[in-house]
């Protein structure tokens, strides 16, 4: 699965305000909407610090190019 929509932390990065060396250092630690994801859970009333709106759905994922975790909120 991927994102449909960039993260809040990559903004800066696609318009051309920031550096692309520091977006491409982030992306390692950070979730990107350009990264690829295979899916293994989705929790109810569920919280993520990468949330694209208020709801509580979490969508439990694992980045398929370093196999790192992430819980993306709905």
């Amino acid at each position: 699965m991927t994102e449909i929509e960039d993260f809040d932390w990559e903004e800066p990065y696609i318009f051309g305000v920031r550096p692309e060396q520091e977006y491409r250092q982030l992306k390692k630690m950070q979730p990107s909407y350009r990264d690829r994801y295979q899916l293994f859970g989705i929790e109810r009333d569920a919280c993520s610090e990468w949330a694209l709106s208020d709801e509580d759905i979490v969508a439990r994922v694992r980045r398929l190019s370093d196999g790192k975790e992430f819980n993306l909120g709905g």
